[in-house]
């Protein structure tokens, strides 16, 4: 057992406090008081923090790339940090404590009181006079700093009983007193930042001391003694007492073909001798786990020789490292009544072969009775059904793909975080990029959390998005024995408090950030409010800038997704993450099947009447370069300047006898444009998608949790009516999106790919100074219009470019 808890034990999270660095010397602290934890027993390895919160000034929204220093040498991904202090109590054990129950025992646990708060508690030893915890509590240092020096308050160490059926308030059964002066223990070495101390020598420096009764109370079951001790130390000195960051990668995905075609000879389940049969597919594993989403085909009337000939594809783990199988079941449908079931058949996934191989064609499968075991034979024959099953490998990403760069983020702490409930949160953080998750440790009960969290992810596309969001941790602390903690583990989930996502392209090559955002979530009815700010440190380093730039002409995906389109691609998206997200629940520190769904969670999938608003402003956003075109047509035509209006019918009589100029002359324009833009660029904004205000009938309309409003039962009648302004919803956010990726080329909200539209504006200006308008023109025309034995199906550079474009799809809720 290592020194501190049982390793069964998981451990909350300590708040990791900083020095300021010389970027943020000029942040106000204030401390922030939290709610009062007497009535909260802190869960194994207990961190309850009294957090320091630092105020910020909220003015205009920060925008990305405003506070980065490019002339600045990549010198570090995060802001250095000078060595954290703690404050560490190690509560041995006790012995010879008084009888507080009436069985002649006690449920002993300890508290760490500064200044009358208590700061930390230990866990709980049910039946016992002898408790033996060997629990090493953190405080950090700002917490504890009110016990420096000389003139600094005591730490004071109480035993308590706690009462189980909660009948009145917890037994005191005495205290000890530990002077600021004995926190260094004598005879011991002081410690450093990554020393790790050996548990025998320590636990002999510290002796038993009497417990005490309180001054100016009457306490009557005060008796026994407890070994415990105090020092300060860093982070690192003692690991078994704080519990680091955990990164875990998503688990392989691979994907399943199933192609229904037919069934012969099935059983008869209707009176007139025929069948109405329908195939259903569902994926389920030996440890009890099953798919929540089915594919079903289409069902054939009157019949005992269906032929359906449809294809599914399902996403599955990757057959080597589990025994998932697949279930491929004949149902009888009936209108009235429940489907009756005709028969089953189960196929491991590691007996399906891969694609590319020979033995991937059509079989006949015996159909099985419901309940009958796969190894017997069948004993009554209910029919055949005919299956091409094999596995795709050509739709996952390539395992070796170049490394472009690294991506560094630090997420230092959160500032005014708002709650849906009254009581104070005890938020952690969520990252995702790629396929990497990082989860932070739990600060407890601040709305000013201080995490400290520094991550890398290796930078395989540039397109893709870091997502960060803020949870409301409802696991830690919450129960005050194993008995609730059982009961309450199907009930409390995590709460989302608030997101960013920030796409990496944004980010200039070579540059730090150190820039709050400010964090989003939506709320009962489905409208998303400011819910506080992160402050994050975030760089992007180049490893290969060759290949970072030639990245931006390849395609994004395999030839599979452009040869073979997937069928259901929304469900499959759909079962993918659901997969991802029971699998990074079954960790050891789990991240949250709630918690990974809000992460991966697509806004677009569904109708809101403010997302059609919102996309209505962003096609505004981009128009007003247009509109201003006409604006000028309009003063021209009416010879509000006539210089002007001369000038420019000379221009065009010019162009017009001197055609071969206007392609020149149009990608100048563009060039000189893109310069312009890098000279007013001020980074992508974070306003998320129409976060004002709405009108209560507005809200009606997406209450879709029927939280508060009494019109809500009236969503039914507007489901029919959703699916036809959801396809509108679409279209606009389609063409909100194609206008914005053409703008942000003149914007640099991608530097890189600005960089390359301003190269390829100046070639296609030479080149088409050179090449004669006329020849250039039928030669474009005939190269688009050949034939489509030479035309590939896999999409040109230039359609690869422009979907990575930056726009601002990611930030829609």
């Amino acid at each position: 057992m290592g020194f501190g808890m049982t390793s069964n034990k998981k451990k909350a999270a300590p708040s990791a406090p900083v020095r300021a660095s010389s970027k943020l010397q000029d942040t106000r602290f204030a401390q922030t008081m939290s709610r009062s934890t007497e009535d909260r027993v802190h869960a194994p390895n207990g961190w309850i923090t009294n957090e320091i919160g630092q105020e910020e000034t909220h003015g205009s929204t920060q925008t990305l790339g405003a506070t980065a220093d490019p002339s600045n040498e990549m010198r570090a991904s995060y802001v250095e940090a000078d060595e954290m202090l703690y404050l560490y109590v190690l509560v041995m054990e006790a012995r010879n404590l008084a009888a507080a129950d009436l069985s002649g025992k006690s449920d002993p646990y300890c508290k760490v009181q500064i200044n009358g708060k208590t700061e930390a508690k230990t866990e709980i030893i049910e039946n016992t006079l002898d408790p033996y915890w060997n629990q090493t509590l953190c405080i950090p240092m700002e917490a504890s700093r009110l016990c420096c020096g000389k003139k600094g308050s005591p730490i004071c160490v109480s035993v308590w009983d706690y009462d189980t059926f909660r009948v009145g308030k917890p037994d005191f059964l005495g205290q000890i007193t530990i002077p600021a002066h004995d926190f260094k223990v004598t005879g011991r070495k002081s410690m450093t930042s990554g020393w790790i101390v050996d548990d025998n020598i320590l636990s002999e420096s510290f002796e038993w001391r009497t417990l005490e009764k309180r001054q100016g109370k009457t306490d009557k079951n005060v008796k026994g003694e407890i070994r415990c001790g105090a020092w300060w130390g860093g982070r690192m000195d003692f690991k078994t007492g704080v519990q680091q960051e955990v990164e875990y990668t998503e688990p392989e995905i691979t994907y399943l073909s199933v192609f229904v075609r037919s069934a012969r000879n099935l059983a008869a389940m209707d009176r007139n001798g025929t069948s109405d049969p329908f195939a259903k597919i569902t994926l389920g594993s030996h440890n009890g786990t099953c798919s929540t989403t089915s594919w079903q085909t289409k069902t054939k009337l009157k019949t005992l020789n269906p032929i359906w000939n449809e294809k599914f594809v399902l996403p599955v783990l990757d057959p080597a490292t589990s025994d998932d199988f697949i279930t491929i079941a004949v149902y009888d449908y009936d209108r009235h009544g429940e489907n009756d079931s005709i028969g089953r058949i189960q196929v491991p996934l590691k007996n399906i072969p891969m694609a590319e191989s020979a033995a991937a064609r059509p079989k006949w499968y015996a159909l099985r009775p419901k309940g009958q075991a796969t190894s017997q034979k069948p004993h009554v024959h209910v029919g055949d059904i005919r299956l091409e099953l094999c596995l795709e490998g050509g739709y996952k990403l390539p395992t070796e793909r170049p490394v472009l760069g690294e991506l560094s983020c630090m997420v230092l702490r959160a500032i005014n975080l708002k709650n849906a409930v009254m009581d104070t949160p005890d938020p952690y953080v969520v990252a995702k990029f790629g396929k990497k998750w990082v989860r932070s440790t739990t600060v407890r009960d601040s709305v000013y959390p201080q995490f400290n969290m520094s991550v890398s992810f290796n930078v395989y596309e540039m397109s893709d998005v870091l997502s960060i969001a803020l949870f409301d941790d409802n696991h830690q602390s919450t129960y005050r024995s194993i008995q609730e903690k059982v009961v309450a583990l199907g009930k409390n989930l995590d709460a989302l408090m608030g997101r960013v996502d920030i796409r990496v392209s944004s980010l200039g090559t070579n540059a730090i950030y150190n820039t709050t955002f400010p964090l989003y979530k939506s709320s009962s009815s489905e409208v998303p409010f400011f819910a506080g700010s992160l402050l994050l440190n975030l760089s992007f380093k180049c490893h290969d800038l060759p290949a970072l730039y030639q990245s931006y002409i390849t395609q994004q995906y395999p030839d599979a997704y452009y040869l073979k389109p997937m069928p259901f691609s929304k469900l499959v998206e759909k079962e993918r993450q659901n997969i991802v997200g029971i699998e990074l629940a079954r960790r050891n520190i789990p991240i949250r099947l709630e918690v990974s769904t809000e992460v991966m969670k697509n806004y677009m999938d569904e109708f809101s009447s403010r997302r059609t608003r919102a996309n209505v402003d962003r096609i505004k956003r981009v128009l007003p370069d247009y509109t201003r075109v006409t604006r000028f047509l309009d003063y021209i035509a009416e010879w509000e300047n006539p210089f002007v209006t001369i000038l420019f019918q000379t221009v065009f009589c010019f162009l017009v006898y001197n055609a071969h100029l206007i392609l020149p002359l149009l990608f100048t324009v563009l060039f000189l444009s893109t310069v312009l833009g890098y000279l007013r660029s001020t980074g992508i904004t974070m306003n998320i998608s129409d976060d004002r205000q709405e009108e209560v009938e507005e809200l009606s309309a997406e209450d879709v949790k029927n939280s508060k409003n009494p019109i809500a039962a009236m969503k039914a009648k507007l489901d029919s009516f959703k699916g036809y302004a959801k396809q509108v919803q679409d279209i606009l956010g389609i063409i909100a999106e194609s206008g914005e990726r053409i703008e942000s080329i003149f914007s640099w909200q991608d530097p890189r790919m600005s960089v390359i539209c301003m190269a390829g504006f100046l070639g296609a200006a030479c080149m088409s100074y050179i090449v004669p308008f006329r020849f250039g023109l039928c030669s474009a025309f005939v190269f688009l219009m050949r034939p489509p034995s030479m035309k590939k199906p896999t999409p040109t550079p230039p359609i690869n470019m422009f979907e990575r474009m930056s726009s601002k799809t990611h930030l829609m809720m």
